[in-house]
């Protein structure tokens, strides 16, 4: 099976379009994504009509569940608050309801977990930045594979003979044995210096996990955020992939 994992979207059209026709080119069996469909940009429920023609599973991430207001957004910082009070204004019912009923994990597949955040306690947002934070969470994980997001930085986290490693994009082959957790990256708002939007796939016969990288129009991105009164900060930071 091939699988192709999206996340952290945030609203970005153009972004979550150009990797559609990527994955699609690659000829994904199934399309997973890890939440976070919604918040910072112009076009949430785009993103969501498409995202619920397009995945076969889906979770929620911590911008979702804060527009529904099943998690506070008290701890967002001013800009991300202000974001999620806006496209709590924007969200039509429907999609509204969509949200309300996605769940924090999902198993395509007997060894793969998807979370938004992380394994251990789905609910409470925690992030995976490093080794330490990783060998918490692979302790915790019931399955060999695990794919998050959050953090909108890609990496491995793989777990060897006790050992906890770091890698790097853009790809890993699993090897017997190993367990792993995955950040795919993110779709609509890059935060590693690179502002193509990224996403995962996954072959399953083989082990391998690439990261892949796309291209897309953000200054239209740009525009539509701008035609907005959702903080520019949304906007300019896509250009700088932070």
């Amino acid at each position: 099976m091939k699988y192709a994992l999206i996340s952290d979207i945030h609203a970005n059209l153009e972004a979550l379009q150009a990797c559609l026709a990527e994955i699609d080119a690659e000829g994904a069996d199934e399309i997973l994504c890890l939440g976070d469909i919604v918040g910072y940009g112009a076009c949430p429920n785009e993103c969501l009509d498409l995202v619920r023609q397009r995945a076969r599973q889906i979770v929620i991430g911590n911008h979702d569940a804060a527009v529904i207001e099943t998690t506070e957004a008290d701890y967002f910082n001013g800009d991300a608050r202000a974001a999620v009070e806006w496209t709590r204004t924007e969200l039509t019912a429907e999609n509204r309801d969509f949200l309300l009923q996605l769940p924090y994990t999902a198993s395509p597949a007997d060894d793969l977990l998807l979370v938004h955040a992380s394994p251990g306690e789905p609910e409470a947002w925690d992030y995976v930045i490093d080794e330490r934070d990783a060998r918490r969470e692979l302790a915790a994980q019931s399955t060999r594979l695990c794919f998050v997001g959050h953090t909108h930085v890609p990496g491995f986290f793989v777990q060897q003979d006790g050992e906890i490693l770091q890698f790097f994009p853009p790809d890993y082959h699993l090897e017997e044995g190993e367990r792993a957790l995955v950040n795919v990256g993110s779709v609509g708002q890059p935060r590693d210096g690179d502002q193509r939007a990224a996403f995962g796939l996954y072959d399953s016969a083989s082990g391998r996990i690439e990261i892949r990288r796309i291209g897309y129009d953000i200054s239209r991105v740009q525009d539509r955020i701008r035609e907005t009164t959702l903080p520019a900060s949304a906007a300019s930071r896509l250009a700088w992939g932070v």
